[in-house]
């Protein structure tokens, strides 16, 4: 059964599918090359820690991982000219402790972007004071 939201704010209002649900704000349609808008996407749980796997393999917050979350995130992505991350972000995915989230990954996603006339896949931009980072995942 597809996954529904219930919106709450700014008004109440009837149940509706969340595939699409970020994909209707067109947040790639409200900046220019002159005028860019900035938007910014964080996940964490409640104490404000991310989904970080441990040295097994194993989700540290297993119970807290959603596909709908990440749906979301990847309907924000698809949106975006450009990703920002960080060097450790970069460091702890080659590591294997983080999973890929800087890819359009979902085929409706990406066929949605070419439609609306964007790249296959954002830029990234990696903020990093060493530069210190693989720039290739490592293969386990």
């Amino acid at each position: 059964m597809p996954a529904n939201v219930l919106p709450l704010y700014p008004e109440a209002g009837a149940a509706r599918p969340l595939a699409g649900l970020y994909l209707e704000q067109r947040l790639h349609e409200l900046g220019s090359a002159r005028s860019p808008f900035v938007y910014g996407s964080f996940v964490s749980s409640l104490d404000g820690r991310i989904a970080l796997t441990e040295p097994d393999g194993a989700d540290v917050l297993e119970g807290l991982a959603s596909p709908n979350d990440f749906r979301l995130v990847q309907e924000l992505h698809a949106q975006a000219d450009c990703l920002i991350t960080n060097a450790g972000y970069l460091r702890a995915l080659a590591q294997g402790s983080l999973g890929n989230m800087l890819q359009v990954c979902a085929p409706e996603l990406l066929e949605w972007r070419e439609q609306s006339g964007l790249a296959p896949q954002p830029a990234i931009a990696i903020a990093s004071h060493s530069l210190d980072f693989p720039l290739r995942a490592s293969r386990a």
